[in-house]
């Protein structure tokens, strides 16, 4: 689980550059999602991958994987990834939500050695 959240934070930010790149990517052929889909479906498209994040950080306390407390430790992440979609998305501004998703992957390794250093200590 841990890893599936540390590779989407690389996933999310790489989908705001490709947002930036659409002339670019349909200039040469490169079948991103932003190339293939609508302005519309591409913003549901990200939308849709910052929700499983949270789906997943909530999943796993649910199902008894992490300990109940591990997604109050990562909310942070949560917060980022919605300033992200906010200014990328919403408010248009791509490249500055590519920022926040950057920094939200920082936020997501450091919580994340937090958590397991928390969980070791109280095991």
């Amino acid at each position: 689980m841990e890893a599936f959240l540390f590779g989407l934070g690389p996933l999310l930010f790489g989908v705001y550059s490709n947002t930036n790149d659409i002339a670019g990517d349909r200039a040469v052929g490169r079948p991103t999602a932003a190339c293939l889909l609508s302005r519309r479906g591409n913003a549901v498209f990200i939308g849709a991958l910052s929700a499983l994040e949270t789906a997943v950080i909530v999943a796993s306390a649910v199902l008894g994987i992490v300990p109940w407390w591990f997604p109050s430790a990562l909310l942070p992440v949560t917060a980022a990834r919605i300033a992200q979609f906010t200014v990328g998305m919403v408010r248009g501004d791509i490249l500055r939500g590519r920022l926040i998703g950057i920094r939200a992957h920082r936020i997501l390794v450091v919580a994340l050695v937090a958590a397991n250093t928390l969980h070791a200590a109280t095991s």
